[in-house]
């Protein structure tokens, strides 16, 4: 409902009806998430969506996927709640609703409101991601877990980890995978090479050379005797055999077609564009074919399928 305009040289914010929300005084003026950012001179200035001053600063501003302080080398932020981070780290990262700030004594970890949950004497070395009210984080080299109070639910000593899903994270003990609990109860024994997260109950894993699909429990739901499994944007899995066939398991781990095509492209509309013997054609994902391979390419564009043949 407002727009920004400028009046006899100078920047500012109008609603429609003629008042001014930020008065016509600024040498630039742009929006960024709910704030003004305005400059005069050296100073910039941030705003709320009223044209209340929240912070007066005398650093430049970059809108990133925060709003950025810059001051030489060093930055610092404006959060999403306008709290008021000083430019002195090195760098920044977002985990939600939260910010990490990086420098030379390790990471520092607030909420956008400005609670403190990692503070530098921590020495926390770095967070890597947040997830299920978890922060997956390094200390002494080692992977672990707190949480959104600081507090170290699950003990910095893996050699890896990734991010808890479905109340599950892999972690890497003795140059295996396995999972724990957010208790840190080992549920599956650290016995794999590789490990995926689960989703929908599903998770990637290798044992040697060989690739399969486990539950929660550890059970195979597609055995463990595949080159390569890849989890697809639409959640089915992409299974290739050992000779470079190419087949797709649904979200349950159960075969929609097996590995029996040099080519499978998973879509958005429930339909495989399958290629065998150099000629493309279309299965739904019941299994049924719903065009002939004689095609040499097909596209979807919207609700269409576009075709084309010799």
């Amino acid at each position: 409902k407002h727009f920004i305009a400028k009046n006899y040289g100078k920047w500012g914010v109008s609603k429609f009806d003629g008042d001014w929300v930020v008065m016509a005084e600024y040498d630039s003026l742009y929006s960024y998430s709910q704030f003004y950012v305005g400059s005069k001179g050296a100073a910039t200035y941030i705003l709320d969506s009223e044209g209340k001053t929240l912070h007066a600063i005398p650093f430049k501003t970059k809108p990133d996927r925060y709003l950025m302080l810059v001051s030489g080398e060093r930055v610092g932020a404006i959060t999403s709640a306008g709290h008021y981070i000083h430019p002195q780290y090195e760098e920044i990262s977002v985990h939600g609703s939260f910010y990490e700030m990086k420098d030379s004594l390790g990471a520092t970890l607030v909420h956008e409101g400005g609670r403190r949950v990692i503070k530098a004497e921590d020495e926390i070395e770095d967070v890597l991601g947040y997830s299920e009210r978890y922060f997956h984080i390094i200390k002494d080299g080692k992977h672990g877990f707190v949480d959104e109070n600081g507090k170290l639910r699950v003990a910095n000593r893996y050699d890896s980890a990734q991010y808890y899903s479905e109340g599950l994270a892999p972690v890497k003990l003795l140059g295996k995978w396995g999972f724990i609990d957010k208790y840190e109860v080992l549920q599956i024994q650290p016995f794999y090479r590789y490990s995926s997260t689960f989703k929908n109950d599903l998770a990637i894993i290798q044992t040697g050379e060989d690739f399969g699909i486990i539950t929660p429990t550890g059970k195979e739901v597609v055995e463990v005797s595949w080159k390569y499994i890849q989890r697809l944007k639409t959640d089915n899995y992409k299974i290739i055999d050992w000779d470079g066939k190419v087949g797709i398991c649904d979200v349950n781990g159960r075969f929609i077609v097996r590995p029996n095509y040099s080519a499978v492209e998973d879509t958005d509309k429930e339909l495989l564009i399958v290629t065998q013997n150099g000629k493309k054609g279309i299965i739904d994902y019941r299994g049924y074919s719903k065009l002939p391979f004689e095609y040499n390419d097909i596209q979807i564009k919207g609700e269409y399928l576009l075709l084309n043949k010799n």
